[in-house]
């Protein structure tokens, strides 16, 4: 049972995610009713296990919380979301020259800034690109291991 209420909290997080460019926040309000947990209980356990960020407990309420899920929390109910994008990204930058925006890149819209720069830093914590964050952009260039990944994987994405 904890799976499956661990997978509809981030079944709810991603798509609240996406509709809501990257900024949007889930409860857990339905969890309560749904399981009858405690939700103090399972707001930690999710951000002990990395599975959402920005974190918001209530000092009144205990049954409060909410959260954005995070990449890792995308990774286990959408692992495709972060491989299709990846390899978006590095087929493209793959035959590039110099740095691209990865707002431009992704096609995504001016209030989706937060997906875009989460995104970079997923691929340059997995030291696949090197990100030049400004406050509506983030350029991004491939690195050495970006461009191996590239080779490596060329026949693929063509």
């Amino acid at each position: 049972m904890m799976d499956e209420m661990i997978d509809e909290i981030l079944e709810t997080g991603y798509y609240t995610y996406l509709e809501y460019g990257g900024t949007g926040r889930f409860d857990l309000g339905d969890i309560k009713k749904k399981y009858n947990v405690n939700i103090e209980d399972i707001g930690k356990y999710l951000v002990s296990r990395g599975l959402v960020k920005l974190p918001q407990f209530s000092t009144g309420n205990p049954d409060e919380f909410t959260a954005t899920i995070s990449m890792y929390g995308i990774s286990f109910v959408h692992p495709e979301y972060i491989d299709n994008n990846r390899n978006q990204i590095i087929s493209i930058l793959g035959t590039a020259t110099g740095e691209m925006s990865i707002m431009e890149l992704l096609g995504l819209d001016p209030k989706d800034f937060q997906i875009g720069f989460d995104l970079a830093k997923e691929f340059e914590s997995e030291e696949l690109l090197v990100a030049r964050y400004l406050a509506d952009d983030v350029f991004i260039t491939l690195s050495e291991e970006g461009v191996q990944y590239y080779e490596d994987n060329k026949p693929f994405f063509f």
